[in-house]
């Protein structure tokens, strides 16, 4: 799948974002109701300059189905988690998430957090290889462009 251009979305009513099919990585296109997704802070995906104080305003959606490199490999963090506690720590920054044959995307704790604290209510979604990423426009404006995506 050739990643499509990014685009801006609205939460819905059930505070849930709309996502096209085409923009899913193919692990993603038949969600399982039993598979486990989270959104992951962007570093871990990849190095991105984003504003002070804005390092939480980017995700990247990782499922067991995953691929790609990762800089911090959810998976061994959920793996890791009850045995060190600096991976403890990093698993509750994976926040769980949830993608509807509808293709409704849910992250209950970070859209809600982002709608009560700053009143953001569209985000960018950018479409990648194996992943897609979830940006604030602020961080989307000040980071996106510098990436350097395959």
């Amino acid at each position: 799948m050739s990643p499509l251009n990014p685009g801006r979305y609205k939460l819905d009513e059930d505070d849930r974002l709309q996502i096209p099919k085409a923009s899913l990585p193919p692990w993603l296109e038949s969600p399982s109701s039993e598979e486990e997704l989270f959104c992951v802070p962007i570093r871990w995906r990849r190095t991105a300059s984003l504003l002070p104080r804005h390092e939480l305003h980017a995700w990247c959606l990782w499922g067991a189905k995953a691929g790609g490199k990762w800089n911090i490999s959810p998976e061994d963090i959920i793996k890791r988690a009850d045995k060190d506690p600096v991976q403890f720590a990093l698993r509750s920054l994976m926040y769980p998430a949830r993608y509807n044959s509808k293709g409704r995307l849910s992250c209950a704790e970070i859209f809600n957090l982002m709608t009560e604290s700053t009143g953001i209510r569209e985000f960018w979604v950018a479409p990648e290889a194996d992943t897609v990423s979830i940006w604030t426009d602020a961080a989307f404006q000040w980071s996106y462009s510098r990436l350097k995506l395959p």
